[in-house]
């Protein structure tokens, strides 16, 4: 079970997560980016999506205070922007658009 955030930051890297992404020009400290449909399982938590989407941990979401609307700057892709921001078991589900 994702306990703590130290749990949860681990779960990232395992699955991919990368160090140099930033929303509205804040770096976050560990992000995990995919444009392929996901259904993740690991440890009791399951990520599903279609779309586009981040996940990073919540504290870290509420700490920057990001929101919609907000500007992703990933390397090497195309902008992308905030739509929604769901909290999953203390991580960030940040559903991503194409469009400001």
């Amino acid at each position: 079970m994702l306990e703590s955030d130290a749990d949860r930051r681990d779960m990232l890297l395992a699955v991919g997560g990368q160090v140099d992404i930033r929303v509205a020009d804040k770096p976050l400290s560990i992000a995990l980016f995919t444009m392929d449909p996901l259904d993740l399982p690991f440890e009791g938590l399951r990520i599903s999506s279609t779309q586009p989407f981040l996940a990073c941990l919540m504290s870290e979401a509420k700490r920057l205070g990001l929101k919609s609307g907000d500007q992703v700057q990933i390397p090497e892709e195309a902008e992308h922007y905030v739509a929604n921001i769901t909290n999953e078991a203390g991580l960030a589900v940040i559903e991503l658009r194409s469009d400001p």
